[in-house]
């Protein structure tokens, strides 16, 4: 894979639901990706990944997604930050977009520390 993004946004969701915290930061950045020429991409990782979830997401403006199915993930942030840090190191996305879950505030500090970033949260 040699794609390159923007925004790689971590999408959460429960059993192939979105969930809500995942609609409002998809919604916000698909409408970004329209009106401002970024490219958007989410990763899904996890189990329960449907087509009605790639549809879901799509409804909300993001053209591209790279999934990863693993049911050992749901639980497991130093899976969820390696996995994230591999994709991340391939496309070389000027942002990544999680959100402040507890998941999230778990694997967060691991990916920014594997990428030499700095890290930002509840802003």
């Amino acid at each position: 894979m040699n794609v390159k993004s923007d925004v790689l946004v971590i999408v959460e969701h429960n059993e192939g639901r979105l969930k809500n915290v995942s609609i409002e930061i998809l919604s916000y950045f698909g409408k970004i990706a329209k009106e401002k020429d970024v490219k958007v991409i989410a990763f899904v990782l996890g189990n329960h990944i449907s087509e009605k979830l790639y549809c879901d997401i799509g409804k909300l403006g993001i053209k591209e997604i790279v999934t990863h199915v693993d049911n050992d993930l749901d639980e497991q942030p130093s899976m969820i930050a390696g996995m994230t840090l591999k994709l991340a190191k391939k496309m070389k996305p000027k942002l990544i977009v999680m959100a402040n879950t507890v998941k999230s505030r778990d694997s967060a500090p691991l990916i920014a520390q594997g990428l030499n970033v700095d890290m930002y949260s509840d802003i």
